[in-house]
């Protein structure tokens, strides 16, 4: 599955959660599969999420963890690099007015529930082309720890700078979520489950959490398998 893939890392040479030794590590396994990897790892930044719209200056690791950086005095959109990766040429980033929708559901629907440490809700954006059933790409964007919604509320849908390029670019996006919790499963950060906190085979397919957004993705895409 991973040859031949394309695959973006980011890492900041700041990054006090995250050793950039690690996503060293991470890309070199990557690539011992076959995968194409971009390895974004040039910029002074902190632990976060990078976006243009982020509002967390790039060296700093706070609240709500939406960094922006800057490349050669213009702000950089990391967003635009792994989209071009993942679907090629774009059109132009929708910095005005977004035409698509983004939309609340219902996350137990698909088997979401406290004891497998996900919320009750999460959102989805839909561009207009894409509301109209014309086939579309998908990205499912998961959020880092300290990005619920109890702590930030939709701060990171809004800051992620995704949706701006889906919107011109025929990109449905889902955001599932997880929350926090301090008894079993316990997890006071509200992170996504890539120890086992929830379940020994959160790295497979098997993985509870990834059985519920698999079953999110085919809704979105009946035909995803």
């Amino acid at each position: 599955m991973l040859f031949r893939s394309p695959v973006y890392l980011w890492s900041g040479t700041q990054d006090e959660v995250v050793n950039p030794a690690e996503m060293v590590d991470l890309k070199s396994e990557y690539q011992h599969y076959g995968a194409s990897v971009v390895f974004d790892n040039g910029f002074p930044a902190n632990h976060g999420w990078e976006s243009p719209d982020g509002t967390v200056p790039c060296g700093t690791a706070t609240d709500p963890y939406m960094i922006v950086c800057n490349s050669g005095g213009t702000t950089y959109d990391s967003e635009k690099t792994w989209m071009s990766l993942l679907f090629g040429s774009l059109n132009a980033r929708n910095n005005g007015t977004l035409q698509g929708s983004l939309l609340n559901f219902n996350q137990t629907e698909f088997g979401a529930s406290a004891s497998n440490g996900m919320d009750t809700n999460g959102y989805v954006f839909v561009p207009q082309s894409c509301a109209a059933q014309q086939r579309c790409g998908l990205v499912v964007a998961f959020h880092g720890c300290r990005q619920i919604q109890s702590a930030i509320q939709t701060t990171f849908v809004h800051e992620a700078g995704i949706d701006e390029w889906a919107d011109t670019n025929n990109v449905v996006v889902l955001y599932p979520y997880v929350i926090t919790s301090t008894v079993n499963p316990t997890d006071p950060q509200g992170c996504w489950d890539w120890w086992g906190y929830d379940d020994p085979n959160y790295s497979l397919k098997s993985g509870t959490q990834m059985n519920v957004i698999y079953k999110m993705v085919q809704r979105v895409d009946p035909s995803a398998s």
